[in-house]
């Protein structure tokens, strides 16, 4: 028994040394990544906005006297930059761009001030600041549509009109499919796939970067997956972005759970039957998990509330079908002035 023992001590150290001896040649053999994007408190090149001592990578477009849109990227812990194409409404609107606490090129910071709440506070924040006298224009694609709608729920009369582009889950039910769905696809090829990130990362130093560098691309791989729902078969995922805030994502996911780890979405979808105004939900015609489907069961929580599909689009509409998606907002947005008589 005793030499079975030693025998097996032994060949678990020569299998930890090879192991390890693999890990070392893979480190020495891959490239160091190039560093990622500065944050807005380390390059004073970057555009930034300070509001209650917080600091966020934000830019402005169009004239401060017209109407406030203000855009709400997805994540959580992504950036706007791919939604810059939205900047095209600043021909009749002012339109406020920012990333979101502790993601982008924000500044980061821990994960105890990263909640899903203190995200609806911030964005209380920038209406405030823009808009002190007349209510905001939200357009928010993905996380950053949950979190109009969160918003929406707790400040009703600040809030004109709502484009939520393919929010992922707005109730307990959405986000538990979510889950399930997501966990179906995370096969072993792709995870495979995944694995040498994690050496790359070994070459940067900083705790911090390493993380975002790691959710970057993580998620680019899972993105350009065949198998990804999200997508047009054969057309991977467009989502140009300076920089993810790892830290940023995970907690403010974690914020959407009870302390026994079941999803609590509450937040998202509080009040939704008491929003009067006309609502705009986009969906995309390819993508077979967040799509259509989704976006009508979430427009039935709202009292009044349109679905347009965007033709040869998937989760990334804004990037895939550019026209057909600002032509069904601007649709909405002149309806609505039409109706009050602007």
């Amino acid at each position: 028994m005793l030499k079975s023992l030693k025998r097996a001590a032994v060949a678990l150290t020569f299998l930890l040394a090879v192991a390890a001896g693999l890990i070392a040649w893979a480190y020495v053999t891959t490239p160091a990544p190039a560093a990622l994007p500065a944050t807005v408190d380390v390059d004073p090149a970057l555009p930034r906005i300070a509001l209650e001592g917080r600091l966020f990578h934000s830019e402005t477009f169009g004239d401060p006297a017209d109407p406030t849109v203000i855009v709400l990227h997805g994540g959580p812990g992504s950036d706007y930059r791919y939604l810059l194409g939205l900047q095209a409404l600043a021909d009749r609107y002012f339109v406020v761009f920012y990333d979101q606490r502790g993601g982008g090129l924000s500044t980061r910071i821990g994960a105890e001030g990263l909640t899903a709440q203190d995200m609806v506070d911030d964005l209380d924040l920038f209406a405030d600041h823009y808009s002190p006298d007349r209510p905001v224009i939200l357009i928010g694609h993905s996380w950053g549509a949950m979190l109009a709608a969160a918003y929406i729920g707790q400040h009703p009369e600040r809030v004109s009109q709502v484009v939520l582009a393919e929010p992922g889950a707005l109730t307990d039910e959405a986000m538990q499919a979510f889950q399930a769905h997501f966990a179906s696809i995370m096969d072993a090829d792709l995870l495979l796939r995944i694995a040498p990130v994690y050496i790359e990362a070994l070459h940067i130093a900083d705790g911090g970067e390493r993380a975002d560098f790691i959710a970057a691309r993580q998620a680019e791989l899972w993105s350009s997956d065949a198998d990804n729902p999200y997508h047009c078969p054969g057309r991977p995922m467009i989502q140009p972005a300076w920089r993810v805030g790892a830290t940023a994502g995970a907690a403010i996911q974690s914020s959407a759970r009870t302390p026994a780890g079941l999803t609590d979405m509450s937040l998202f979808s509080a009040n939704a039957d008491r929003y009067p105004r006309p609502i705009l939900f986009l969906a995309s015609a390819c993508n077979t998990w967040l799509g259509e489907d989704l976006q009508r069961q979430h427009a039935s929580l709202f009292p009044v509330a349109e679905v347009v599909v965007i033709p040869a689009a998937g989760h990334m509409l804004f990037n895939d079908n550019p026209e057909a998606s600002l032509a069904a907002v601007w649709a909405y947005l002149e309806s609505a002035a039409e109706a009050n008589g602007d």
